[in-house]
């Protein structure tokens, strides 16, 4: 019984995720500055929970005030961990920087509907799947710049009709940046 015991206790510390944030005011294309979280990960997947959050917080603000977290040189992580939402429940921006090596499988960004910001730059990102943004309709300023993007699947932006900005500056196979719907 304590072996089992031992075991549940290592597999849920592992899939626990603890964020030490700085806080911030962030600038984002055409959306200015947002109170924000800027942390790191290391080793985190897809099926890692967030299940705390520490740093102190500016002036008399608190996670309710939160609309964007960044997530700065996480090498090792292959993504943004989950139940984010539960900490920070006016979350509208996601940035990954210099992140190391991210794989997206279209499914990281389902339990976040309300995003209308969205950025990874700086990775060796290759690849993008079609149906990324299918569970964050509200999304108006993407950036992937800085990445080594050789595919972006077909379809990608269809259900974006708020799209204002997007950026995929410097990538192998497209080096562009459009600030308009006609673009």
């Amino acid at each position: 019984m304590k072996l089992i015991l031992c075991l549940i206790s290592i597999i849920s510390s592992s899939s626990a995720v603890i964020l030490n944030c700085q806080y911030f005011y962030e600038w984002w294309p055409l959306a200015g500055e947002k109170y924000s979280c800027v942390t790191t990960l290391s080793e985190v997947s897809t099926n890692q929970r967030l299940t705390a959050v520490t740093g102190n917080h500016l002036n008399s603000n608190n996670h309710s005030d939160v609309e964007s977290i960044e997530f700065i040189d996480c090498t090792g992580s292959t993504f943004i961990p989950r139940n984010m939402m539960n900490f920070f429940p006016n979350l509208i921006g996601v940035r990954l920087v210099n992140c190391g090596i991210l794989i997206l499988t279209g499914n990281e960004l389902n339990e976040y509907g309300n995003l209308s910001l969205f950025a990874v730059e700086g990775t060796q990102l290759e690849r993008i799947p079609g149906n990324f943004f299918s569970s964050t309709p509200l999304i108006s300023i993407v950036g992937f710049a800085d990445n080594k993007l050789k595919h972006v699947g077909s379809k990608l932006f269809n259900d974006l009709t708020n799209l204002s900005w997007i950026s995929f500056y410097n990538n192998e196979c497209i080096n562009q940046t459009a600030t308009t719907q006609e673009e």
